[in-house]
């Protein structure tokens, strides 16, 4: 096999393990999305019209009000016996989604949520909107 063909070949191979990783990155297979609803409790705060869900150490916070949320932040397992993780979503626009990694949510003490070790069973999330503070609380 002539030097040019073996670098021909060499590059077709890498170009496909390439091209084989970043899709195995990008292809999700689909998987189920867990709702994670709003709890009746009374709250000294407005509610937030938000869409909350969770799928596979990730969870998705939907801004459903007609005006943006400001200076947001997420808490799971607030006030359940081992739980109290926290992470800054920051602002998000209506209509708009942000996907937050599970494994990002940290304790005060720095120790980092486990999704294959821990479950998520509640959801607080504390927004600043147009009209003061804001709440949604929720659970599996």
């Amino acid at each position: 096999m002539s030097r040019f063909l073996k670098g021909l070949l060499a590059l077709c191979l890498l170009l496909a393990a390439a091209g084989t990783g970043i899709a195995l990155r990008l292809y999700e297979e689909p998987r189920e999305v867990e709702a994670i609803r709003p709890t009746s409790a009374p709250t000294t705060f407005p509610r937030l019209s938000a869409q909350l869900a969770r799928s596979a150490g990730r969870l998705l916070v939907t801004n459903r009000d007609d005006h943006p949320w400001t200076a947001c932040i997420v808490d799971i397992n607030a006030g359940v016996w081992g739980g109290g993780y926290s992470r800054e979503l920051g602002d998000l626009d209506p209509g708009r989604e942000a996907t937050l990694r599970l494994d990002a949510f940290a304790r005060t003490d720095g120790r980092h949520f486990d999704p294959r070790a821990e479950r998520v069973q509640v959801v607080d999330l504390h927004c600043e909107t147009p009209t003061g503070p804001a709440h949604f609380s929720g659970g599996l």
